[in-house]
């Protein structure tokens, strides 16, 4: 989701159940909260062992968002930075376990929000790297930011009425109830054991992936019209058969960078010569990014390593 979507979604909610303007604005604000690490996404360009320090990543866990919500909430009820602030939005906060438990509350709205959109994010992190996604809006979606950027423009310049504010509130989250029962329904009719569905930025648009023996087939696919698009075939290995392969393959940071954020991240296996070529791939992202620039597609979209017979490891690709 986007910022103004994270922001305005649980200041909604707080206002609609009855929480005070200064509450509701504090639980806004922590709906904002674990995006600010895009402060320190250079970090893994220096560090690669540290590839949690990314956007959707380590502030994206249940855990570390405490932590991080602290840190976020003593840095903006510092004095300066409320003065700075002020010229901008009223924010009325001040560090402590109350306030903290909102903005905690606030950043888990936030974690919510993302689950229900495509990508995923690392839940448990550190106990487990493994990203989890509901995968029902698309990572950004247009309509809510449109409408949440307008609202937020809209309360900040205090022109509205008490009662046009109201409406405000309730009109944008009936928007965002009926475009995620929307792309539900949408979801379900396309439900299948060996399917997966990923929305993208059209509603009626999906991106979905069949697994079959050697290969994912993955193709467009609109639920409305039972119209499909162009499909692409992807080889790829049981992981099971190559596991010490993946083992060696995974002593290099930029392939565990790249398992981590990826969707789902799949592996090609082949012998060629005395080495073995181990392509690491994404298969929703190469379809999605089937059309971008080729420096784009292989970053994103895959890496390759080659495992020589004595043991030496090459980053090919990536």
């Amino acid at each position: 989701m986007d910022l103004f979507t994270h922001a305005f979604i649980p200041y909604i909610i707080a206002r609609i159940a009855g929480r005070s303007e200064r509450d509701s604005r504090i639980f806004g604000f922590g709906g904002t909260v674990p995006d600010f690490d895009s402060l320190f996404m250079w970090i893994p360009f220096l560090i690669p062992q540290a590839y949690a320090f990314t956007h959707r990543g380590i502030t994206h866990s249940f855990f570390f968002a405490l932590p991080f919500s602290a840190i976020l909430l003593y840095f903006f009820s510092r004095g300066e930075v409320k003065r700075f602030m002020a010229r901008f939005v009223t924010l009325d906060i001040d560090f402590s376990a109350r306030s903290l438990l909102i903005v905690y509350a606030g950043s888990l709205s936030h974690i919510f929000l993302d689950w229900l959109t495509t990508g995923g994010l690392p839940l448990f992190y550190p106990f487990s790297e493994t990203r989890y996604a509901a995968h029902i809006f698309f990572y950004v979606d247009m309509i809510l930011m449109v409408f949440s950027a307008l609202a937020v423009i809209a309360f900040l310049t205090k022109r509205l009425s008490a009662r046009q504010r109201h409406v405000v509130l309730y009109a944008l989250l009936f928007l965002s109830l009926a475009l995620g029962a929307t792309r539900l329904s949408l979801k379900a009719s396309m439900t299948d054991k060996n399917m997966s569905t990923y929305p993208t930025v059209n509603i009626s648009e999906w991106m979905v992936v069949q697994k079959g023996k050697d290969a994912f087939t993955v193709f467009q696919y609109n639920p409305i019209t039972k119209e499909g698009g162009m499909s692409h075939l992807f080889p790829y290995t049981d992981k099971a058969k190559v596991q010490d392969l993946l083992d060696k393959a995974n002593t290099i940071p930029t392939v565990r960078q790249f398992e981590f954020h990826a969707s789902d991240a799949e592996v090609f296996a082949q012998r060629v010569d005395s080495a073995w070529t181990l392509s690491f791939f994404d298969p929703t992202q190469k379809a999605f990014m089937r059309n971008a620039p080729s420096y784009i597609r292989h970053h994103f979209t895959e890496i390759v390593v080659k495992i020589y017979d004595d043991g030496t490891i090459e980053l090919i690709d990536g």
